[in-house]
């Protein structure tokens, strides 16, 4: 069996030093092994489908989608773009139609004054294409019955004229 050695000048070597840190717990093992795996996954899954996108094999069915409800289709015409612009010459009157629509929820672009024109008797509204004729009939009964027209001579969407005849 073991025997008694005597001493020599290996026996006063240093000893090894190595990692002086906790021992690792079953638990800690077991984290780190759902973090890797956690990871490994995601990666994956992102690999996989950017190579399906890329490939072409993913389509979008536009059928597929979520239908507007009534209640969005609403306020959707409501965020249409408005311009007012006041043609009768009263200090405050463009200004005062917007506060109104602001407050009844819609997107008042402008109000301002129409420059270089006399005033003009009848209050039009103008769109600029036939697509917001819906949009023009609901500020219609915010603001009262007047003549809606199409034309291209203003960029907004809406563009209301004040007039004289304006209440």
């Amino acid at each position: 069996m073991a025997q008694k050695f005597p001493k020599d000048e290996f026996d006063s070597a240093t000893v090894h030093g190595g990692r002086h840190r906790a021992r690792r717990t079953k638990r800690d093992r077991v984290r780190e092994f759902v973090r890797v795996l956690v990871v490994a996954t995601v990666v994956g899954l992102c690999g996989i489908v950017g190579l399906k996108i890329i490939d072409g094999s993913v389509v979008i069915d536009p059928s597929e989608l979520v239908q507007a409800s009534p209640s969005a289709s609403t306020s959707s015409v409501k965020a249409t773009g408005v311009t007012i612009l006041d043609a009768t010459g009263q200090d405050g009157l463009a200004s005062k139609v917007a506060h109104k629509l602001l407050d009844a929820g819609w997107n008042v672009l402008t109000a301002d004054n129409l420059a270089g024109t006399t005033v003009t008797e009848k209050t039009q509204v103008l769109i600029s294409s036939p697509q917001f004729e819906a949009a023009s009939k609901s500020l219609l009964k915010t603001l009262g019955d007047y003549e809606v027209q199409v034309s291209v001579g203003y960029s907004d969407p809406i563009t209301v004229i004040l007039g004289s005849d304006f209440k």
